[in-house]
């Protein structure tokens, strides 16, 4: 969060359970609820703006990642700026890479 209101003056979490829909070998769906997952939503005035940050908010994405075990964090910004930082989770910081 300080990093984000660093870059942006500002983030606001949001809780974000995700729903997903899948179907079953036999053809039957199921609902799956994933809880604690959390939206963080910052803001600029511009994508130049967005895009002078933009490696800070890598960095930080990757991070977030590690600490929290996560396979991918993606980070939603203008529409060709959106990127999502996805690798195998291990102890060490290195072997992130950006998709």
């Amino acid at each position: 969060m300080s990093l984000l209101t660093a870059c942006f003056g500002g983030a606001t979490p949001v809780p974000a359970p995700g729903t997903n829909v899948v179907q079953g070998s036999g053809g039957g769906r199921a609902t799956l609820l994933e809880s604690g997952q959390v939206l963080v939503v910052s803001a600029c005035e511009s994508r130049a703006v967005f895009l002078r940050k933009s490696r800070r908010i890598e960095t930080l994405a990757a991070r977030m990642a590690d600490r929290l075990r996560q396979e991918a964090v993606f980070v939603l910004a203008f529409p060709s700026d959106s990127f999502l930082v996805e690798g195998p989770i291990r102890s060490e910081k290195k072997g992130r890479k950006r998709a």
